[in-house]
């Protein structure tokens, strides 16, 4: 078996077996990402929520990685021109040069805040300062302010003046300002400090269902910011959703910021996560909804946290966690080769009009 013939040694090596990096991307460090790649970085936190929830979503970019390794040995193994589906009849190789790298974890600081979110930014904003789009695998969902704030940081040098719009796909708004146990940075607040980022211009939620406070209403009302609940989703459909909550974001800004939480799923789809509910969207949904997302050019930043390992010994939370970051990059870092025949997915397919 040729395992180089990808330029990646053990790309045709079981999940279990080789390295485990993202896609079995090449490891390199934040500040040698190649001009317009796709940047993986890991986050293994969860201390910012050990008051409130629970832990363990440390082990969650670990187990992320791990899985993608399932898709990698699809195109490893296979013999065939690429790998299609029903759906799109689209076909996707594996290129001679992926332009995906992993730049590894950031630096863990246990015990300090401040130093937690200096050593974080500091990783993501060099892996940002060349990349097309950075993704940060967390760790509780306090992630998203220092990724929100390294992306914020190279955006800033890159392209002095630009205008950040930042959405929050999560069951929670996250968007407390004060908590009594664990103060301003905790995982409950995440959203709350990147709308203190100076870029930050306009901030939407998706997918929200859980109770919230009054102060984060007004304060909502007072900056325009806006909200599609779960409800509002499941009634006009997820990609007529996504539409529209990107028509708002999108109006005047000039980059993008996404960051999700596994548990704005239904936690039927994703049980291992830190806040299950019974109220939030289906697993299908936020992949549709994401596919939607990665036709945004402006798209800079992402990251999905709260997968939370100990909870499901079944990894199909984190399989679903890798089926929705491919989503939104699967364009950016297959290549495209052909598509399925016309007439033969035709008369293949049952359709809702044909018997």
């Amino acid at each position: 078996m040729s395992q180089d013939r990808y330029g990646v040694r053990d790309l045709a090596a079981p999940w279990y077996a080789g390295s485990a990096s993202f896609l079995r991307a090449p490891w390199v460090p934040p500040a040698a990402v190649p001009a317009g790649d796709v940047a993986i970085v890991g986050m293994p936190v969860d201390q910012f929520a050990t008051s409130v929830g629970h832990t363990g979503m440390r082990l969650g970019p670990r187990r992320i990685r791990e899985a993608s390794l399932f898709l990698a040995g699809y195109h490893g193994i296979q013999a065939d021109t690429g790998i299609s589906d029903f759906g799109s009849g689209v076909i996707w190789t594996w290129p001679a040069r992926m332009p995906l790298v992993d730049t590894g974890d950031v630096p863990i600081i246990p015990g300090d805040v401040a130093a937690q979110v200096a050593a974080a930014a500091d990783h993501i904003a060099a892996a940002s300062r060349a990349s097309g789009l950075t993704i940060t695998l967390g760790g509780d969902h306090f992630v998203a302010y220092p990724a929100t704030l390294g992306v914020a940081t190279a955006l800033r040098e890159r392209r002095p003046g630009a205008r950040l719009a930042y959405l929050h796909i999560d069951s929670h708004t996250d968007f407390v300002d004060f908590h009594h146990q664990t103060g301003r940075m905790h995982h409950g607040s995440a959203a709350r400090r990147v709308s203190e980022i100076p870029e930050l211009t306009s901030m939407a939620w998706f997918g929200v269902n859980a109770m919230t406070q009054p102060n984060q209403v007004a304060v909502m009302y007072d900056r325009g910011f806006r909200v599609a609940t779960a409800s509002y989703v499941e009634t006009v459909g997820p990609a007529d959703a996504m539409s529209r909550v990107l028509d708002y974001l999108l109006d005047g800004t000039d980059a993008l910021y996404v960051s999700i939480d596994i548990d704005v799923v239904n936690s039927s789809d994703a049980p291992a996560t830190s806040a299950p509910g019974f109220r939030g969207i289906s697993a299908r949904a936020l992949i549709e909804a994401l596919g939607v997302i990665a036709r945004v050019p402006g798209l800079v930043g992402l990251d999905l946290c709260e997968v939370n390992p100990e909870f499901d010994l079944s990894g199909r939370t984190e399989q679903l966690a890798v089926d929705a970051l491919l989503a939104v990059i699967s364009h950016r870092v297959f290549e495209r080769v052909g598509e399925l025949p016309a007439e033969q997915l035709a008369a293949v397919l049952f359709t809702p009009d044909a018997r």
